[in-house]
């Protein structure tokens, strides 16, 4: 426990969450209600694709659309038989059609959908624009757009997520504090809870950090996983022993139930070691302890395995530090990808002796089924490695280089998986007609 961050830190639990009347849920994965993890790209935070009950969602530019997978056809999410959706040209007319939703800056793209509706935040809202910034709630069929609730514009979304019906947040405002005729500007970061089965929902902190205390702060890499919220907490500190600054990453595990919130690692952990981004594995985590912002990509690294609480924490595998794991739910995908990507800068960051990256498979008992490399329609379109998609398929969205305007959507099916060899795999193209 690092006491030097932990004392920084003012948590308020969830009050009422998750209280008397709620049906208890396992600690495992819920189609249709949780938080769709395999769906995230390799940055770790915003998704524009969506599985829902009978077809997928999607989010391009100001619009949400609908993958119906039995056609193989795209079609903006609006039954309104009145509406020309994306083709409309009169503002009122946009903002009237249940599909658009205006997206104009990096911390709305993502959408997520959650028991027969698809989230999605407008992005109208920044600092001194006189807008407010609105969480949208749109039917899974189309019918029916309504506003869930609104900020004002001091203050802005950077994370979000949806999880069993509950929005997760990290807020972000800036006040101003007047200290001997002086103005200092100060930031602060809060993480909140807003139940959405509520007729009027209210958020509820979870925790919050100002740069009074920490300079910096940031909240990243949001996730859920059966009834725990993940998150790494970002920011700059002074080191006890030569009071020189260092950025540190430290993460966090919540318990919805208990609603209690803790740091994770393992025994022995080093002031300067943190734990890396969190995967899930088996209904558990995986995670790897680093050292701070080291740059050294082939270094052996322990990759663990713990709890979803992060109790019990053991050694999973060894392996070097370049490397990435992923989970589509049954296989666990390894890549080394961003070696392969920050080898390609000339930065000098990383020196790798490959210009094409491999994907290794393996199951339940890590026993190795397949590889497989990216086509060039991917390839082209992720910086390192895309999101892997559930079991059974993977989508990922394009846009035409050839025909600006022209889009869709790149479908694998990975049945194919086992017979790879370490070759390409296969990708049908769903363009969107837009008719």
């Amino acid at each position: 426990m690092k006491k030097g961050i932990l004392c920084l830190l003012t948590i308020v639990f969830l009050l009422g969450l998750t209280g008397c009347g709620k049906e208890k849920l396992p600690d495992t994965y819920i189609e249709g209600s949780d938080f769709q993890y395999m769906q995230m790209d390799s940055a770790g935070e915003y998704m524009n694709i969506q599985q829902g009950e009978e077809g997928y969602y999607l989010r391009h530019g100001d619009y949400i659309y609908y993958l119906d997978e039995s056609l193989g056809e795209i079609m903006p999410l609006c039954s309104r038989v009145d509406c020309l959706h994306d083709k409309e040209t009169e503002q009122s007319r946009k903002e009237s059609c249940n599909a658009y939703v205006e997206n104009d800056n990096d911390n709305s793209r993502g959408i997520a959908y959650c028991n027969g509706y698809v989230y999605c935040l407008d992005g109208v809202a920044w600092y001194d624009h006189g807008d407010t910034l609105t969480l949208y709630r749109i039917s899974a069929d189309g019918s029916k757009k309504e506003k869930v609730s609104q900020w004002e514009d001091d203050r802005r979304i950077v994370r979000w997520i949806v999880h069993r019906d509950v929005f997760y947040y990290a807020e972000q405002k800036f006040l101003e504090k007047e200290e001997e005729g002086e103005t200092e500007l100060i930031e602060i970061v809060t993480l909140y809870a807003m139940d959405l089965t509520k007729a009027a929902p209210r958020p509820e902190a979870i925790y919050t950090v100002s740069s009074e205390e920490v300079i910096q702060p940031v909240i990243a890499h949001m996730k859920c996983f059966g009834n725990y919220l993940y998150f790494m907490f970002n920011g700059v500190k002074m080191m006890e022993a030569d009071s020189s600054y260092q950025m540190f990453v430290t993460g966090f595990v919540y318990d919805m139930e208990r609603r209690e919130l803790k740091e994770l690692g393992v025994p022995g952990m080093q002031e300067e070691e943190q734990v890396s981004d969190i995967k899930f594995w088996q209904d558990k985590i995986l995670f790897e302890v680093v050292t701070g912002y080291d740059d050294d990509y082939f270094r052996q690294e322990t990759v663990y395995i713990a709890n979803l609480d992060g109790s019990d924490a053991e050694v999973y595998l060894q392996d070097i530090m370049g490397y990435n794991y992923y989970s589509d739910g049954q296989y666990l995908i390894k890549t080394d990808a961003l070696m392969v990507f920050l080898t390609s800068l000339n930065l000098g960051y990383c020196d790798y002796d490959k210009e094409k990256s491999t994907f290794w498979v393996y199951d339940s008992q890590l026993d190795l089924v397949d590889s497989f490399a990216l086509p060039p329609e991917v390839q082209s379109r992720v910086i390192d490695a895309p999101r892997m998609g559930n079991a059974e398929e993977m989508y990922l969205l394009y846009d035409d280089a050839q025909e600006p305007g022209k889009w869709g959507v790149l479908r694998w099916d990975k049945s194919g998986i086992g017979s790879y060899g370490g070759g390409e795999f296969a990708v049908t193209v769903i363009p969107y007609g837009g008719d």
